[in-house]
């Protein structure tokens, strides 16, 4: 009886380490990392509200806008892997609501999902800051959707908020996480701005002009 309780408790280790590599290597598979961005600062935080003892909202300054950041850090020993949450033309919030502080239903199974396999995650809000609740209506055309583009404004939040997990350090001044394991994923309109985030800009001439264009 002792030996298959040992068995069993092998096994189950063995299925959480399975667990773990494939939720990793999905996550790096959908993305290697966020490119750093030009002209982007990380602003200083203005307000950080803490939720539990592993969740937190933490607002980021982008271009003088204040980002919210929802960050979701396990009780794991550190340094961890990170993601970058983009989310997709819904917003990212229950109800559409920010003052909530709760995220929708999609974005807290998988916070659920990261903190249960010892990774982070920065869930960045791209929409409320800039007044909008959904890609709707005008928001999907040229020339109102620039003020949430996903080519040239959200990578911005996403490189933030980045810089942010990069600097993160415990009570004991250690690093929080592992600066060479950060992945970005994105959803429907937050997959355009991973795509976007990962373009490295110190690899694009100087003269190159961009364009934004829409049908």
């Amino acid at each position: 009886m002792h030996l298959l309780k040992l068995i069993n408790m092998k096994n189950e280790i063995k299925m959480v380490k399975l667990l773990r590599s494939i939720v990793l290597s999905m996550l790096m598979l959908i993305a290697i990392g966020c490119s750093d961005d030009q002209n982007n600062e990380l602003g200083s935080d203005n307000e950080v509200v803490s939720l539990d003892a592993q969740n937190s909202i933490v607002r980021l300054t982008v271009d003088d806008v204040e980002i919210p950041v929802y960050l979701s850090i396990p009780d794991c020993e550190g340094p961890v892997p990170a993601v970058v949450v983009l989310h997709g033309s819904n917003g990212m919030w229950r109800d559409n609501d920010p003052n909530s502080q709760e995220m929708s239903g999609q974005f807290v199974e998988w916070r659920d999902l990261l903190l249960n396999n010892c990774i982070a995650a920065a869930f960045v809000d791209s929409y409320s800051p800039r007044g909008v609740t959904t890609r709707t209506g005008d928001l999907r055309t040229l020339p109102k959707n620039t003020i949430i583009s996903a080519q040239f404004v959200r990578p911005k939040d996403a490189n933030t908020a980045l810089e942010h997990l990069r600097l993160l350090k415990d009570s004991n001044g250690k690093k929080m996480i592992q600066e060479g394991n950060i992945s970005v994923l994105g959803f429907s309109d937050g997959a355009s701005a991973a795509v976007s985030t990962l373009i490295d800009l110190s690899k694009v001439p100087s003269d190159f002009v961009w364009t934004l264009s829409s049908n």
